[in-house]
């Protein structure tokens, strides 16, 4: 047989096994985990940036799992833990990731696949064991060395906007960065305008308007509560510190003077979690999100994080943004 034919049938074999290869996750992101110290269990994955609002469940056997994300564009995924502690992983079509951890070190979690996830490990090796200030500073500087990465746009959200006192200094520097580097980009654009939201929602600033329908089908809206104090609870079902912290509210209201009305957001993904709620007896209304992050006082409050308190004063302006119920109750009392 001609040895150019020959040459020439492994170049096509070879060419068919690598396009094969290339092309076996159909446009799927593929993320494969395997931990120690953490045998069995369920995992939580959510997209908030994503096209997927829901919570998918993904189930640990024998430390292992595999979850694959269709049509997951450039964006990213969270890992959520059954200790409540998060991880963010980035995601593109086609891209395999790889997440190995100890489970009781997951402080040194290893994810590896695609150059966004190198830098978010490059960048969590950079603030281990700084202080928050360190850490805000180091991603502003990590951003301008890095501004057209998405990972850029987490960090900006993560560790400068959805913090309890973001420095606007700070924001403004890392967003020039990622404008100039990136100047007709929509989604900028966009988290300009996210920026503006956060600031309508800061201390001193009008609540804004909602209405919302509560666990026994009575509607609420802000302006029913208008000549009272409203302490707004976003939580979730699946948080166990916050159910105690919802429980420990029960007594403590009995010793404001001033008491004041409670409306609590409670995301769920599993409607009969929320009726353990009631169970509790918690002061005020309880409201379910149904759309989880894409819920309409979710989006208008710019709530990154949960638990969240927001305490409102009689005149309907934000009086106190707090991320623990410990220190909200201290504008209360």
């Amino acid at each position: 047989m001609n040895t150019r034919f020959i040459r020439y049938i492994i170049a096509v074999q070879i060419g068919a096994v690598l396009f094969a290869a290339c092309s076996s996750l159909d446009g799927q992101c593929l993320v494969k985990g395997e931990f120690t110290n953490l045998s069995g269990g369920e995992l939580y994955f959510y997209m908030p940036e994503g096209p997927r609002e829901k919570i998918d469940t993904v189930s640990l056997r024998e430390g292992k799992f595999s979850y694959a994300i269709p049509d997951p564009k450039q964006s990213y995924t969270v890992l959520l833990f059954p200790n409540m502690s998060e991880q963010v992983i980035f995601v593109e079509p086609d891209l395999g990731v790889t997440v190995s951890a100890n489970a009781t070190e997951l402080r040194n979690i290893k994810i590896t696949g695609g150059e966004a996830n190198r830098l978010m490990s490059e960048f969590r090796t950079a603030i281990r064991d700084k202080s928050t200030a360190e850490v805000r500073t180091t991603a502003v500087e990590f951003i301008q060395q890095h501004p057209t990465s998405v990972v850029c746009n987490y960090l900006l959200r993560k560790y400068l906007m959805h913090v309890d006192d973001p420095d606007l200094t700070l924001i403004d520097q890392a967003l020039e960065a990622m404008l100039q580097a990136q100047p007709q980009l929509l989604s900028l654009k966009l988290l300009q305008e996210e920026i503006r939201a956060y600031a309508n929602v800061s201390v001193g600033c009008e609540a804004p308007d909602f209405t919302v329908v509560d666990y026994h089908g009575e509607e609420h809206k802000l302006e029913d509560y208008r000549g009272k104090r409203l302490v707004l609870a976003f939580g979730a079902t699946w948080a166990g510190d916050y159910r105690k912290e919802m429980r420990s509210m029960k007594t403590e209201f009995q010793n404001f003077q001033d008491k004041p009305e409670m409306l609590v957001l409670v995301f769920d993904h599993a409607p009969s979690n929320l009726r353990s709620y009631t169970y509790d007896s918690i002061p005020g209304a309880l409201v379910r999100m149904k759309k989880l992050w894409q819920s309409d006082p979710v989006l208008d409050y710019q709530v990154k994080t949960l638990p969240t308190y927001f305490l409102i004063d009689k005149e309907g302006r934000i009086e106190a943004r707090e991320e623990q119920w410990n220190e909200i109750k201290k504008h209360i009392q």
